[in-house]
């Protein structure tokens, strides 16, 4: 029996406790992620000393060069990441005010120079870091959950023609 100055607020052992916090960001992921783990997980990843000078990297703003590093820091073993703009915004520059109209600019800037590739299936978008696995050597890689990139589900479309082939009509 309780005694009459028993807390009304205490729960008792029947009630179920609250969720873990790991368990309130699974309810979060894609269907099919059981495991919340890998994207818990810091990635150690190796900058080369050559990056600075890198003429790729020096063909881009200062922030989309940032943004690439940055997306380093999110890619699955395989370089590939989710990659709605308003996500990786609020994910990689969540201080920044100017990040989620910008950051389409950079990713622009980031595919001109073919550093990444934007890619939809499904419905969902996703970016792939080209040559990852020559710019990063992964010791014990785990498979990645995310689809392939292949040349149909390319987001952005194809350079132009050349603009002396494309006259329009006259």
């Amino acid at each position: 029996m309780e005694p009459d100055n028993a807390d009304p607020n205490r729960k008792t052992t029947s009630e179920s406790p609250s969720p873990s916090p790991l368990s309130a960001f699974r309810q979060l992921l894609p269907p099919g992620w059981s495991s919340g783990w890998s994207l818990l997980m810091g990635r150690i990843r190796t900058l080369k000393p050559e990056f600075p000078q890198s003429e790729s990297m020096g063909r881009v703003t200062r922030d989309a060069r940032l943004l690439f590093l940055m997306l380093w820091t999110i890619v699955d073993d395989a370089g590939r990441t989710r990659a709605a703009s308003r996500m990786l915004a609020s994910l990689l520059f969540p201080y920044d005010e100017d990040a989620p109209r910008e950051i389409e600019h950079w990713l622009r800037e980031l595919e001109d120079q073919e550093c990444i590739v934007r890619y939809m299936v499904a419905g969902d978008t996703y970016l792939q870091i080209t040559n990852w696995l020559k710019h990063q050597k992964i010791d014990r890689p785990t498979k990645s959950r995310l689809p392939q990139f292949d040349g149909s589900s390319r987001l952005v479309a194809s350079p132009r023609e050349d603009s002396t082939t494309d006259l329009g009509p006259r």
